[in-house]
């Protein structure tokens, strides 16, 4: 579910906006992060949800700014090591407010009431280790038949983010 946040610009007689705030030094990764974030945020609030890079936020973490109505809840910040820990961060607490992340599958995004992304508690969390590597028999891939090795790349376009948003 990468991908840049639509134009998601609150009306005057629509939701106020939710905004995801990341580091305008981070790498593409934390970008990467705060737009499925606000993407998936979007789609379960039901209202508007911007990714939006700030100067003064570190390049390892995600700050929610709520809209003006709640403003007095403070903001949701979420902050891993560098590299794809910050994108399982987001996953991982879109998985506590209800969202599923199936292999192979779109990502199951449960509308929510927007007090709910307070009520999750404060918790650590990291991949279950820091490098994970993986080994595929090349002699099933067939390489001499575009269409069968075609298949085996489009699998592949899916997996590899599902890993990366899933920690592995």
């Amino acid at each position: 579910m990468t991908g840049k946040t639509a134009a998601n610009e609150g009306r005057a007689d629509g939701p106020a906006r939710f905004d995801v705030h990341y580091s305008a030094a981070a790498d593409e990764i934390a970008a990467t992060a705060a737009n499925d974030l606000a993407n998936a945020l979007a789609t379960m609030l039901g209202r508007p949800c911007a990714a939006t890079a700030h100067a003064d936020l570190p390049h390892d973490a995600l700050r929610i700014a709520p809209p003006r109505e709640l403003a007095d809840r403070g903001q949701i910040e979420l902050s891993a090591p560098p590299g794809a820990n910050l994108l399982h961060a987001a996953w991982e607490y879109l998985e506590r407010l209800g969202a599923a992340l199936p292999v192979g599958r779109p990502a199951r995004l449960p509308r929510i009431d927007p007090a709910r992304l307070f009520a999750v508690s404060p918790r650590a969390t990291a991949p279950a280790f820091a490098r994970r590597a993986f080994i595929s028999d090349i002699m099933t891939w067939h390489y001499e038949r575009p269409e069968r090795f075609a298949a085996h790349l489009e699998h592949d376009r899916e997996f590899v983010p599902w890993m990366a948003a899933r920690g592995v």
